[in-house]
């Protein structure tokens, strides 16, 4: 789960949650009227670091890479 905050008139922030351990992944879906979760139970993923973006001429840009698990690897930006 991830959430985009406005840092200031420029940069955003992307942060991801961790689902609470009592939601099943089959269930945190979309269409799950039933889904509720509170607010107290979000923890911040220590697997993903922020990723600050800057807004440049109406896009915004920005650089991350972080390891999910041992076979998942989230790049985001320009990789040479």
């Amino acid at each position: 789960m991830f959430l985009y905050q406005v840092v200031n008139e420029n940069s955003i922030k992307l942060t991801s949650y961790e689902i609470p351990a009592y939601i099943e992944r089959e269930a945190f879906i979309n269409k799950n009227k039933q889904l509720q979760i509170d607010y107290q139970d979000l923890a911040v993923s220590l697997r993903f670091e922020p990723l600050a973006l800057i807004e440049l001429d109406g896009a915004f840009f920005g650089k991350n890479i972080s390891q999910f698990s041992a076979d998942t690897l989230f790049k985001y930006g320009q990789f040479a």
